[in-house]
């Protein structure tokens, strides 16, 4: 062109690239095994980053040959919500009807992406169980690398001496409560895809949804809110497990909690 006027046309390219069909890949991460409404339940979390709610399959152990998912199992469907994890979308679901002393295998689904497979264990659900009580893992506080590898070894180890039913991590799972590496440092190892969970809201936890979207915590109840969380129940044998979210410190909700929580489980022994 030689002038404003002419009638050619002209394109000013800052970049030109070919069209191409780009394949997705379907991501799942934070797979988490957490305590049930009771002993033969378990919840689950894992990300994937599909807005599509997926699914938990699950069957004995011995049904397995050679290596093999059973082919005959069963299978939960989960809820979906977007995360703070930009992309990817917190999937929750339960396995129901569990036997005790009973080896499991399980696998989480989102479309046509299916996980490895993992495993976990039940116990007697009648004649006792061990748990351990982990408090302030708070991955961050110091510096995140080693607190991931203390908090594995520290994981490692309790298990193999104790051979715990399940773990109740005491609060303050991390150390800044919106901060997505503290969590997945917090959250994968492989000793926290056999063995159940019970975490409680921790100071460095409660600002934060963070919280709520990677643990799917049991009967959960409408006191002791925060951004977190709020106050929750699960039973295990003979026992009532009453977990507190005291980062709200209305202690009328928190006495209406338990006698709600009491009042349903008015055989318990024991009451924690």
């Amino acid at each position: 062109n030689d002038r404003e006027t002419s009638s050619d046309i002209y394109f000013e390219f800052e970049s030109l690239n070919a069209n191409r069909n780009e394949v997705f890949e379907t991501v799942q991460k934070s797979v988490i095994l957490m305590v049930g409404s009771d002993e033969t339940s378990r919840n689950l979390t894992w990300y994937a980053n599909v807005d599509t709610a997926g699914s938990v399959q699950w069957a004995k152990q011995s049904d397995m040959q050679d290596g093999l998912f059973p082919a005959q199992y069963n299978e939960a469907a989960a809820t979906s919500i977007a995360t703070n994890d930009e992309g990817f979308y917190s999937n929750q679901a339960t396995m129901t009807n569990l036997e005790e002393n009973t080896a499991y295998v399980y696998r989480v689904v989102n479309g046509d992406t299916v996980s490895q497979i993992y495993t976990f264990e039940t116990g007697d659900f009648d004649e006792g169980f061990s748990f351990i009580l982990a408090g302030d893992p708070q991955i961050g506080a110091g510096n995140t690398e080693s607190d991931t590898v203390g908090w594995d070894e520290t994981l490692d180890t309790a298990i193999a001496q104790l051979d715990p039913d399940f773990l109740v991590s005491a609060g303050d799972q991390v150390n800044t409560a919106s901060n997505e590496s503290q969590y997945t440092a917090y959250l994968d190892h492989d000793e926290l895809l056999g063995l159940p969970v019970a975490t409680v809201v921790g100071n460095h936890d409660t600002s934060s949804n963070s919280y709520d979207q990677h643990f799917n915590v049991a009967n959960q109840s409408e006191y002791g809110q925060t951004d977190a969380g709020s106050d929750y129940w699960f039973r295990y044998g003979n026992t009532l497990f009453m977990v507190l979210n005291v980062n709200n410190m209305s202690t009328a909700e928190h006495k209406a909690f338990m006698e709600d929580a009491i009042a349903e489980n008015e055989d318990a022994a024991w009451k924690i």
